[in-house]
């Protein structure tokens, strides 16, 4: 897996880092939505943080937008190497081998097989942002409330 996702390394770490970007602004709009909060309790208007906690939401979006969108892009270039590469073996197969076999069966596996391949680069991407989200959000729960954390923790253990 990780050979075909070599090379296109240079697709990965972008999107990579998009989806870096994207984590980064959905766990700080916490921070900036309790801030807006508290100035609203003591009765004063801040359009800026309102306007900041809108534009961390829209570029959240869009971040996250174009790294799934990198990724889907890098699974499809995969898809079609591997289907290339099928081709070229199928091509060079024997004629009787060819004749004894059922042409359906051969484009299926040609269809199918490759296709599974398609979701690999998204999978490693959700895989890596999901474990840095729980990560950054136990780090910022830690920073809040460690002895509630602890409690949560010891419950769920």
């Amino acid at each position: 897996m990780l050979k075909l996702l070599r090379a296109h390394r240079v697709s990965m770490a972008v999107s990579l880092v998009l989806l870096a970007a994207a984590t980064a602004l959905i766990l700080i709009q916490p921070l900036v939505a309790g801030h807006l909060v508290d100035r609203a309790r003591a009765g004063a208007t801040d359009v800026t943080s309102a306007a900041l906690l809108l534009v961390m939401l829209i570029g959240y979006l869009v971040l996250e937008a174009l790294g799934h969108f990198q990724l889907d892009k890098t699974g499809e270039k995969i898809v079609l190497a591997q289907r290339a590469v099928f081709t070229n073996h199928v091509v060079r197969l024997p004629i009787g081998l060819l004749d004894r076999a059922r042409t359906g069966d051969l484009l299926a596996r040609g269809a199918s097989d490759t296709g599974l391949l398609r979701d690999m680069p998204r999978a490693v991407g959700d895989i890596a942002f999901g474990l840095m989200t729980l990560l950054g959000a136990g780090i910022f729960m830690l920073s809040i409330d460690a002895v509630t954390v602890g409690i949560v923790v010891a419950i769920l253990a």
